[in-house]
């Protein structure tokens, strides 16, 4: 074997001396093996030869190979193994041709029906090998025609959606944007192009536009995030976005977003909170008539029955006694639906009592002992405890009436940030898509606890399951204010 001797240097650039190994490319070696495939079934016509010519194709076509140089190959060959059958040298019909142990023989030269017959084997042959490129090309064809009626699919729905569809780079500059957001915005395509995403957010707005962003391009999955963008024309539209990275090659090289329209929306839940809000104004005035009214009324009853009392025989004095502890237990439920329509110790103490005052009338009525666990938990804005106080009565009612449990556990907690409650029962749980999709007082209940926090921006996450008993997480974040500050403005 060849030694390879030190590189000399040449102009600065390494030039190998000596005589240098060859290294046999892919084309090379599926050309030997070709060449000895053909031979193989030129003799034999073997589906074996048949099975190699298709293997060798297949590896051209990993080998970066095309069509043409398959051709060449073939063409090589041909001239290797099949010309010399064809045309004899000498008049005498016959070839001399080497053995293999230097020596040669002579062979016939073939008759015109076996050439011709040996032609179309090799033409055969030839097709078996190029079976993997018609194979390829096929799917090519396929899958580009695939890929056109999609991207067509795809243009028709960018073009004609009713939201704003637009594509990002990933440092926010605008790509693209379909006809609805020229039309909403008021930017024309080429316009929309010059800018960046951050220059139609609304000032208050581009902090938590590029955060979402931001967090979308480090591969986390934000939810919908809403923002007020500016038109060109100075108006300020509302809008819901949710966005997803576009990929090249595997990496990502943009962003492409969705904002829907959510005006109309947006008015229906400032309905809805006035409407909340008049609700809770209406159950402090009956509480308060509860309390105040009808215990004064009560207070009366009870002093006129004393006094009639005394002026009674012994026995009907005791009957009127007895009617007396009827007065003292529908004070005591009066008391009680004075304090779940409007508790006054939320107002004057604050979350954390009301909701143990709250725990220890349930568990009276149903025996089921609640434990409260509430630690460090400060007074919050008045529109987040009403929110809170009211989401935990539900979440505390739907356990005492529907989790058949033996135990539960509040939980009250509050962290950098964030305010946590959490209510947690061992009893029999429920599936949660049937109860939010039934008509029923519990589905009912559900879906407004969730609509309650939203207005303070809070959310729940219910964990239920058939007897794993159900947990009730509730979140309110206390560093954005702005919910709050909305309710009472």
């Amino acid at each position: 074997m060849a030694r390879s001797t030190p590189a000399r240097t040449r102009g600065g650039v390494k030039v190998p001396s000596g005589p240098q190994i060859y290294k046999p490319s892919i084309k090379d070696e599926l050309a030997d093996r070709y060449s000895a495939a053909l031979k193989q079934y030129l003799r034999s016509f073997g589906e074996q030869s048949l099975q190699e010519a298709y293997e060798i194709g297949r590896q051209a076509i990993s080998g970066g190979l095309c069509v043409t140089e398959m051709v060449t190959i073939h063409h090589d060959a041909l001239i290797k193994s099949l010309i010399p059958l064809l045309v004899p040298e000498e008049q005498e019909g016959k070839f001399r041709v080497p053995n293999g142990d230097g020596e040669e023989r002579e062979t016939p030269v073939l008759q015109p029906q076996e050439r011709k017959h040996l032609v179309k084997s090799a033409e055969a042959f030839l097709d078996e090998c190029l079976m993997p490129f018609e194979i390829t090309y096929l799917g090519y064809v396929e899958a580009n025609e695939a890929l056109r009626m999609s991207e067509e699919r795809y243009r028709e729905l960018f073009e004609n959606a009713n939201d704003i569809i637009f594509t990002t780079d990933l440092l926010g500059n605008f790509i693209s944007i379909n006809r609805a957001g020229e039309q909403a915005t008021g930017y024309a395509r080429e316009a929309a192009r010059r800018m960046n995403f951050g220059e139609m957010c609304a000032p208050e707005s581009q902090e938590a536009a590029f955060r979402m962003l931001n967090r979308r391009v480090m591969g986390e999955y934000p939810g919908p995030c809403e923002l007020d963008l500016i038109t060109r024309d100075g108006r300020r539209i509302s809008v819901e976005i949710r966005c997803q990275l576009v990929y090249r090659e595997e990496k990502p090289c943009g962003i492409q977003a969705i904002a829907r329209d959510i005006a109309e929306r947006k008015r229906a839940q400032e309905s809805l909170r006035h409407l909340t809000e008049a609700l809770e104004q209406e159950a402090k005035r009956i509480a308060h008539a509860l309390h105040d009214e009808a215990g004064q009324l009560l207070a009366s009853v009870h002093i006129a029955l004393e006094s009639v009392a005394r002026d009674l025989p012994a026995a009907q004095g005791e009957r009127v006694r007895g009617i007396e502890g009827l007065l003292d237990e529908i004070e005591d439920q009066l008391r009680r639906l004075s304090h779940e329509l409007r508790p006054t110790i939320l107002d004057d103490l604050g979350l954390a009592p009301a909701i143990e005052f709250l725990s220890q009338g349930i568990s009276a009525r149903t025996g089921v002992p609640i434990v409260i666990e509430a630690d460090g938990v400060s007074r919050l804005p008045a529109p987040v405890e009403e929110a809170l106080y009211r989401v935990m009565q539900e979440a505390l009612m739907n356990a005492s009436k529907h989790a058949k449990a033996t135990s539960m556990t509040v939980t009250l907690r509050q962290q950098a940030g964030e305010f946590i409650c959490k209510v947690r029962d061992n009893g029999i749980g429920f599936d949660l898509r049937t109860a939010l999709t039934d008509n029923t007082e519990r589905g009912f209940g559900l879906i407004n606890m969730r609509e309650r926090l939203k207005f303070v921006g809070g959310t729940c996450v219910i964990t239920s399951s058939p007897n794993q008993g159900t947990e009730v997480l509730i979140s309110v974040p206390l560093e954005n204010r702005d919910a709050a500050q909305n309710l009472t403005g």
